[in-house]
């Protein structure tokens, strides 16, 4: 995983930079990057297979960060960056809520998207790993409590990766150096999250994002 993690950033980089100096050549009186600052919601998306007797329903939490983009043709621009979120969920069971489940992670995206006029779409891959190796379950029955354990101990892989998709609109105020942006993200993880094989559960997790920013275009 660490070998996988160090590659994608390289990748990342390397591609950015790429199209930065591509650009640059082309039109060296354009605005070539733009940096974003992120905010939005997360919800986590757990699929379990087979069906088991509890049910992981998805929540809601805060997800911030920052993009870099660069243009590589005029109407193709290349991103990447980092993403702080949380994924979180609740446990069902037979039918009665028992815990709040989440764990914190970093995202870095690597996407490639079609940008025209004000609409935006596009697609790539994420790799994620944990921020801290924390799991938070907080159980609601008799009594209320919270259990503070490792990612490890709950049986949680600490590393996600797959592909993702974008949706959304960016717009750039006509005097300034300022633009805006509203995007749907999707991520559709790949790596078994299950660390307990023995088990013979499948889990896997995708997660939904709405994210909105303000762009400076340098």
């Amino acid at each position: 995983m660490k070998s996988l993690k160090s590659k994608t950033i390289k990748i990342a980089v390397s591609a950015l930079f790429l199209s930065i100096s591509i650009q640059t050549m082309a039109s060296p009186t354009s605005p070539v990057m733009r940096i974003t600052a992120l905010g939005g919601v997360n919800t986590a998306i757990m699929r379990v297979e087979p069906p088991q007797n509890f049910i992981l329903l998805p929540d809601f939490s805060l997800v911030s960060g920052g993009l870099i983009t660069a243009d590589f043709l005029e109407y193709v621009k290349f991103d990447t960056g980092f993403i702080y979120k949380q994924s979180r969920f609740n446990v069902l069971n037979s039918g009665i809520s028992v815990s709040n489940m989440f764990y914190e992670q970093f995202v870095i995206p690597v996407t490639a998207r079609f940008e025209f006029k004000f609409l935006s779409a596009g697609a790539g891959f994420f790799y994620e790993t944990r921020v801290k190796n924390k799991f938070t379950q907080v159980d609601y029955g008799i009594t209320t409590g919270t259990t503070l354990t490792t990612l490890d101990k709950a049986g949680v892989r600490a590393n996600n990766f797959g592909f993702m998709g974008t949706l959304g609109v960016r717009y750039k105020l006509p005097a300034l150096p300022i633009g805006f942006m509203a995007d749907i993200w999707y991520l559709q993880g790949l790596n078994e999250m299950w660390l307990n094989t023995f088990d013979k559960i499948s889990l896997k997790q995708k997660d939904l994002q709405l994210l909105i920013g303000v762009s400076l275009y340098l």
